[in-house]
């Protein structure tokens, strides 16, 4: 049976703690896969390969411009918020 591995610091990576989950199909009831749970390990490699210091020290009303298009600016935001739908 297929294994859904952890995808750390680009790089898919099997779980070391052993343990991992069946990933059923909602539409037939059947086990298809299993998903790999993370050790207090895999979490802590996962944090530090995401853990960008430059993007950490950007304020975040600079943060949106880098991400993208798909990224709504934070200004205006309490203006969509409060708008009629």
């Amino acid at each position: 049976m297929t294994e859904i591995a952890h995808f750390i610091d680009n790089a898919r990576v099997a779980g070391t703690s052993g343990r991992s989950l069946p990933v059923f199909n909602p539409a037939t009831g059947a086990t298809e896969k299993t998903v790999a749970l993370a050790s207090p390990a895999d979490v802590d490699r996962a944090v530090a390969s995401a853990a960008w210091p430059t993007w950490a020290k950007t304020p975040p009303m600079r943060r949106p411009p880098k991400v993208g298009p798909t990224c709504p600016p934070a200004t205006g935001v309490r203006e969509l918020w409060n708008s009629p739908a």
